[in-house]
């Protein structure tokens, strides 16, 4: 149905009208019904429920990649070496998964699709990626990487990274989470892998942006802190934290923590470079400091950026 008010159109207008800048959006004319506006905003939510617009000739959808663990339960370890299934989510065999996953330690694991059987709250529904480091020493790690590079912060293209994520003990665990080239270590010291942005967590519960080019790093902290946590605890505060960030495809990135604006990193050419010169790829990292086991739970995982 038509809007009700101008004013209600143009403020739908506005809302991530920077995600999809080589639209064009109709004009207002207020001697007539807001039809363009309905028509192109219904364009906008077929293309979210993945139907093709073939009778448009200015629209193109957006590039979209979301990850929220719903797959069937199943638990995994070292033997994924032999895994031999291409529809796999993960694989430690290149280009055999969705993920290409490193494990450094004999007992790594991870699961798939965690229930919500035995949590004291409802806050677990849905898949929680559970992800498990060894126990044999420090520096155990659970490295997965989407194979192929499918994201680039380039020049007029729009990108949104988010995710939400919880960590066992915050004092033992170092954590990566974004884009990056490819790599299979990615956290490397709280340096992170040549080419990178996201997230990270230097064994302390702060949590810190990094974004590098060529091996210049820029890390910053989010003043935003973890606590420990498990699938139990959920809904305690600071167990739980929704991290993104928004490359506004001009040379800026807007770093978001529960959908507050904690950071804005501009890219100034020497000192802060943005990593728009080369591809990168979704991954994700967790690496444990003693001789303890540590646990990562990730809610999902979501990418979105203009075609």
């Amino acid at each position: 149905m038509p809007y009700k008010s101008k004013a209600q159109a143009l403020a739908m207008a506005g809302q991530r009208a920077d995600l999809a800048p080589h639209l064009a959006y109709p004009g207002i004319n207020p001697e007539r019904s807001y039809q363009e506006y309905y028509s192109l905003y219904d364009r906008l939510w077929k293309a979210a429920v993945g139907c093709p617009i073939v009778e448009s000739t200015i629209f193109a959808p957006p590039i979209r990649y979301f990850e929220d663990f719903l797959h069937a339960f199943e638990a995994r370890d070292l033997a994924l070496a032999s895994e031999s299934d291409p529809t796999g989510v993960f694989s430690e065999v290149a280009d055999r998964g969705k993920y290409l996953i490193t494990l450094v330690g004999t007992q790594g694991e991870f699961t798939i699709g965690t229930p919500i059987d035995g949590a004291a709250n409802a806050s677990a529904q849905g898949g929680w990626g559970t992800f498990i480091t060894s126990d044999d020493s420090g520096n155990d790690l659970i490295c997965a990487q989407m194979n192929g590079e499918s994201w680039k912060l380039a020049t007029a293209k729009p990108l949104y990274f988010e995710t939400r994520f919880a960590i066992k003990t915050i004092t033992e665990s170092e954590v990566f989470i974004g884009l990056a080239d490819t790599g299979t270590d990615l956290y490397v010291d709280g340096v992170g892998v040549t080419n990178h942005v996201g997230f990270m967590l230097d064994n302390d519960g702060n949590l810190d942006f990094s974004i590098d080019e060529g091996a210049t790093q820029h890390k910053v902290d989010t003043l935003v802190n973890f606590v420990d946590g498990s699938l139990a605890t959920l809904e305690t505060a600071n167990v739980v934290h929704r991290c993104g960030f928004y490359w506004d495809g001009a040379g800026t990135i807007y770093v978001y923590v529960d959908g507050v604006l904690t950071n804005t990193i501009v890219d100034e050419g020497v000192a802060i470079l943005v990593p728009d010169a080369t591809c990168l790829s979704i991954g994700f990292q967790l690496e444990n400091t003693t001789t303890t086991a540590e646990t990562m739970w990730i809610d999902y995982i979501m990418c979105v950026q203009a075609r």
